[in-house]
């Protein structure tokens, strides 16, 4: 006699349901038909690796930069093979980089909406005040969230060595994610980050900015930013608003037009090719 929980699935060869393990839509799901029974745990547990590289770009926001990140956790290098442990963690910290973003639509945006800003004179966005973050703005910010969270994690020398190989584009983006918006620190789930830190985080990273810009530029009295009377005071760097005008200010010297050396200042990523 049947048992009437027997699971019919996992009586399928174990080729079939590694591919019915890819064929679904996010890693969660992964997880949860993983857990349906012990043998579905065991062909998850012995092709982690392969299904993470199926589902894992359509359900992990900003995937190199969320594993360099499991990296600075202490997980594997970036370029090795995941275990079922390290995919559940990749989960876990993907969970809580999209909190962090919903956490800084809900203080930084959606209040741009509301009554009392509009009618107050002091107004922390300058231009068109936007409704709610874009795909292309959320994508922007969980990558700076990731760079940011694993420079808190590492010790200040891999810091240093971290910061000395970054493009000028995330220089910027990092500095004004660090100490551009007021208590910052209280969205930044991924990691617990102290103000303190942020800052000297920021200070560290102007240094880096200004020696980019002297040798790249050549342009070494030019300070990269701009006024408070663009974007959030001054922070363009994640709205598409602004999206024209920082790529200029990363890419090209105000004095003569000197354009620096594009891929040594500045890549391309899916949110800058959603916008083309």
């Amino acid at each position: 006699m049947e048992t009437p929980d027997r699971c019919y699935l996992s009586a399928l060869p174990a080729e079939i349901i590694s591919h019915l393990f890819t064929s679904l839509p996010a890693l969660v799901d992964v997880l949860n038909f993983a857990a349906t029974c012990s043998r579905h745990q065991q062909i998850w547990q012995q092709n982690a690796n392969w299904i993470y590289r199926q589902v894992g770009p359509r359900s992990i926001e900003c995937p190199p930069y969320a594993r360099v990140f499991l990296a600075d956790q202490g997980g594997p290098h970036p370029k090795a093979t995941l275990t079922a442990r390290d995919v559940v963690q990749l989960v876990r910290n993907a969970a809580a980089a999209e909190r962090s973003v919903n956490l800084f639509d809900q203080k930084f945006v959606a209040c741009l909406q509301t009554r009392a800003y509009l009618r107050s004179r002091h107004h922390q966005f300058f231009g068109p005040p936007p409704t709610q973050l874009s795909p292309s703005e959320r994508h922007r910010l969980t990558r700076a969230i990731y760079q940011l969270s694993g420079l808190v994690l590492l010790h200040p020398d891999a810091r240093e060595n971290r910061m000395a190989s970054l493009k000028l584009k995330d220089v910027m983006a990092i500095i004004e994610l660090a100490n551009g918006y007021d208590d910052i620190y209280e969205v930044l789930m991924t990691v617990k980050a102290e103000p303190l830190l942020l800052e000297t985080i920021a200070f560290r990273l102007h240094d880096f900015r200004d020696r980019i810009v002297a040798e790249l530029l050549h342009d070494p009295h030019r300070i990269r930013g701009f006024p408070p009377e663009m974007g959030w005071r001054g922070c363009i760097s994640l709205w598409d608003t602004f999206y024209e005008d920082f790529k200029e200010m990363v890419t090209v010297t105000g004095k003569g037009r000197v354009h620096a050396p594009i891929d040594e200042v500045w890549y391309d990523t899916s949110d800058e090719d959603a916008m083309d």
